[in-house]
């Protein structure tokens, strides 16, 4: 018995990363990389975007010329199980939809579906006391003001992301309004039709917003809209993926509310052991780590710090750690207003490639050995996957401290890089994953043999299957009751 789809190793890959199209990343799923992937491939956003690589998209019924077709896009949902991004709290200032509301302004057709102050405090201005509380993920405020028509009158809409205080290509959606709700529907519709299975939810916990709080993860509100969502997936048979940063306790919610979402927990308490060569605060969270979470190790964003690893790693360990990393050549995504809002500790995420964030080879290897022995289903990011490291001409390219970890490789670079060393050691832990049986049961034993040592020990009726790593040695070993085709061995 093979273990349940839903916690089967998925890639996660840009659209244009390997080989720059989708029909080449399809080649690559059916050549070298084939059963690497059971889960298949979480395809982060092919669709015409305006900024933000994808993450501000225009539309959702077509692909990026330059990433090929939506023909292309149902070849590889036909391939393998695809899960897609949609964009819940915002879509692109480039949007057909904003374009007219430029235009019109409140006489726009689509006028509702924007989120504007006016919305949350009656008068449209929030008081001064309301606005040190909201979580900002832009210079200052979030609002932002626009030309209307021919310029002689102007409206304040909501943008919760980007880089500039006076621009952004992300303008939020009010989740209530009729007419968004009409886009959901459109959008996920349009998707399961070509195949697609799962939408992550990306930045939902920012979709309410309400006075007098931060306008993140504002309950109890929060979970109408994202009940909202499910019943609209669940319509047309997706499976909807939250995507939250936040606090474990909100985390803890999220199972609570029976949400499947991410453990960004792990990555850093990984190189946190990898660090002071103590697995004690893994090794805790291992044990307790709900089965339906879905676990990683890097990604297209950076290593997440604050929220996420609040209570978990004492703050002067998180300083530490950070220090260690920027030696590494990380660079920091720092948490805006923190100054305003009381909070000492502002590293928001660290961007670095998890190759030179692990300090080489063997501390990546025995990180992934962790991940994919750990509870709940494996996300694999491209770049770590082909064993990258810091792609320092990509920052200075683009400009974009995150570049770092977002490699563009040809065809040819891709199978070079995935015949390496590293690339088989992590294909050889992917395959043990998703083969052998002892993986059908719900969770692990977790045990510490030692100080820098851990122990994942999975066991489903006469199966069992073994991970003893030390985070010291940075080393390795796989034993398991036998089963075709896998070895035992060190990893």
């Amino acid at each position: 018995m093979a273990p349940p789809p839903e916690r089967q190793p998925q890639l996660i890959v840009y659209p244009d990363a390997l080989g720059g199209t989708i029909e080449s990343l399809i080649g690559l799923m059916d050549g070298e990389m084939a059963d690497w992937f059971p889960g298949g491939v979480h395809l982060l956003p092919p669709f015409p975007s305006s900024g933000d690589r994808g993450f501000a998209p225009t539309r959702y019924d077509h692909v990026e010329p330059e990433f090929g077709s939506w023909e292309d896009l149902e070849a590889l949902a036909r391939a393998v199980p695809l899960t897609l991004d949609v964009m819940v709290n915002h879509i692109s200032r480039r949007s057909l939809e904003f374009v007219d509301f430029r235009a019109h302004g409140r006489a726009s057709a689509g006028a509702d579906m924007f989120m504007r102050p006016h919305k949350v405090w009656l008068d449209g201005d929030a008081p001064d006391e309301d606005l040190p509380r909201l979580f900002l993920r832009r210079p200052h405020s979030p609002f932002l003001e626009v030309p209307i028509g021919d310029g002689d009158t102007t409206e304040v809409v909501w943008a919760t992301f980007g880089v500039s205080e006076h621009e952004s290509e992300q303008i939020d959606l009010d989740w209530r309004s009729p007419l968004t709700r009409a886009k959901y529907r459109e959008w996920f519709g349009g998707l399961a039709d070509a195949g697609v299975v799962e939408v992550r939810l990306d930045a939902v916990g920012y979709l309410v917003k309400e006075a007098g709080t931060s306008c993140f993860m504002v309950e109890p509100a929060i979970w109408d809209a994202l009940d909202c969502l499910r019943d609209i997936a669940d319509a047309v048979g997706l499976r909807v993926l939250p995507e939250v940063h936040a606090t474990p306790d909100v985390v803890a919610s999220l199972d609570a509310h029976g949400y499947t979402t991410y453990d960004f927990v792990l990555p850093g308490l990984m190189l946190d052991a990898l660090h002071t060569r103590s697995t004690g605060r893994l090794a805790e969270h291992l044990a307790t780590l709900a089965p339906t979470r879905v676990t990683m190790l890097d990604c297209h964003d950076g290593v997440p710090v604050s929220p996420d690893l609040v209570g978990i790693v004492p703050e002067d360990d998180l300083r530490t750690l950070t220090a260690a990393l920027e030696d590494r050549g990380a660079n920091i995504n720092r948490i805006l207003g923190a100054a305003e809002r009381g909070i000492d500790f502002d590293v928001h995420q660290i961007n670095i490639s998890y190759l030179d964030a692990a300090d080489g080879p063997d501390g990546l290897a025995v990180a992934r050995a962790v991940q994919l022995f750990s509870p709940g289903r494996p996300q694999v990011y491209y770049q770590g996957l082909l064993g990258g490291g810091n792609d320092l001409a990509a920052i200075e390219r683009t400009g974009e401290g995150r570049a770092v970890n977002r490699t563009d490789y040809t065809v040819d670079e891709a199978r070079h890089a995935l015949a390496s060393p590293i690339a088989r050691r992590q294909r050889r832990l992917l395959e043990i994953r998703s083969r052998h049986p002892a993986f059908a049961a719900e969770r692990p034993s977790i045990a510490r043999p030692h100080d820098d040592g851990i122990t994942a020990r999975w066991d489903h009726l006469d199966a069992w299957c073994q991970l003893d790593a030390d985070v010291t040695t940075r080393t390795a070993t796989v034993t398991m009751s036998p089963f075709p085709g896998l070895e035992p061995g060190p990893v």
